[in-house]
């Protein structure tokens, strides 16, 4: 029942009266996320270029560092906290990066374990949209980014965040099936020897949308349905 009522009031959502303060808040957030962010993003883009023309794209697990680290920045910036958001809550929790690390690496091996398992490529579109790793690694890290760092911890808020993407489902299959109508045409579009940098680049201009889209998710539901998920320790 709690998991029929959390999809009832995401669908809520689509409603016109709910979906244009939703918008406009993602936004909102999304846009002062780009300004805060830009260096880090174009500096970070930038070495993943680097290891891309370097290593070739059969070594691009170098970059998932990078990535994290681009995610990373983010998430923090996103989520709601009293602490005032300069470089000391930045530093504040330097070490929930390399957990960070850890979940994208794990993200990576679902969708490994995915395509092992499904072979068939339309049964392997429709689960990779409703149970998208991504999403879930920044639900996941929603979580941990609001408890004390442990492997408990980290444990519970992997269990948290699948609960949420299970919970939000209609509102995070919306978003991936928009951003891949907008994304997949561009990047059917860019030829020649940059194509993977180019593309690489356009995904990284996206992140900062989908955390602010993901973690305005976050916010409602664990607002509006806090009891269904496991209580950790809290910092703010």
């Amino acid at each position: 029942m709690q998991i029929v009522r959390a999809w009832r009031d995401s669908l809520l959502l689509f409603l016109p009266r709910n979906a244009r303060p939703f918008v406009l808040v993602t936004l909102k957030t999304a846009i002062n996320i780009y300004i805060f962010v830009v260096a880090v993003l174009l500096v970070s883009f930038l070495v993943v270029s680097l290891l891309i023309m370097t290593f070739s794209a059969s070594f691009s697990y170098l970059s998932v560092p990078v990535y994290s680290f681009i995610s990373f920045i983010t998430l923090l910036a996103v989520r709601p906290s009293v602490r005032r958001k300069g470089w000391h809550y930045f530093w504040f929790y330097r070490f929930y990066f390399f957990y960070l690390l850890v979940y994208a690496f794990l993200s990576l091996g679902l969708v490994a374990l995915l395509l092992y398992l499904v072979s068939n490529k339309l049964m392997y579109t429709i689960l990779f949209f409703l149970f998208n790793p991504y999403i879930l690694y920044i639900f996941s890290s929603l979580f941990l980014l609001d408890s004390s760092l442990s492997l408990y911890s980290a444990a519970e808020s992997i269990l948290n965040g699948g609960k949420m993407l299970i919970c939000t489902m209609p509102l995070t299959a919306t978003i991936l099936l928009l951003m891949s109508l907008f994304f997949l045409p561009i990047e059917s579009a860019i030829i020649g020897n940059y194509r993977i940098i180019l593309a690489g680049l356009l995904q990284v201009l996206l992140y900062p949308f989908i955390i602010s889209y993901c973690g305005n998710i976050y916010i409602k539901n664990l607002y509006e349905h806090s009891d269904f998920y496991i209580k950790g320790g809290s910092y703010d």
